[in-house]
């Protein structure tokens, strides 16, 4: 099984999860996983890409803009004002909380 697969023109990508191969269990999963099933791929004409679910939760934005690039699209990344306004630290007022005490 292959969890995601994209084309552009003639390039074709399987992206493999390793949430995917993790869960399978067994000594032959990982075999597979890390070794025949990317020679199959490359052999059969694919580009092969192996994803971390840390990197694909942790910034899916960078994982999608690496597997476009693979493709060879070129895409912009978002712009990183956007990106920064919605993850604005917390600013407590512990002056305020002191004078209560």
């Amino acid at each position: 099984v292959i969890p995601l697969a994209a084309s552009l023109g003639e390039r074709v990508i399987a992206v493999d999860l390793d949430l995917i191969s993790e869960r399978s269990g067994g000594e032959q999963s990982l075999r597979d996983a890390l070794r025949l099933r990317p020679s199959v791929l490359r052999r059969l004409g694919w580009h092969y890409h192996r994803v971390h679910s840390f990197d694909l939760f942790a910034d899916p934005e960078r994982v999608a803009l690496r597997v476009a690039g693979i493709l060879g699209y070129e895409a912009e990344p978002a712009p990183e004002s956007a990106a920064q306004e919605e993850t604005q630290p917390i600013v407590l007022d512990t002056q305020a909380e002191s004078t209560r005490s």
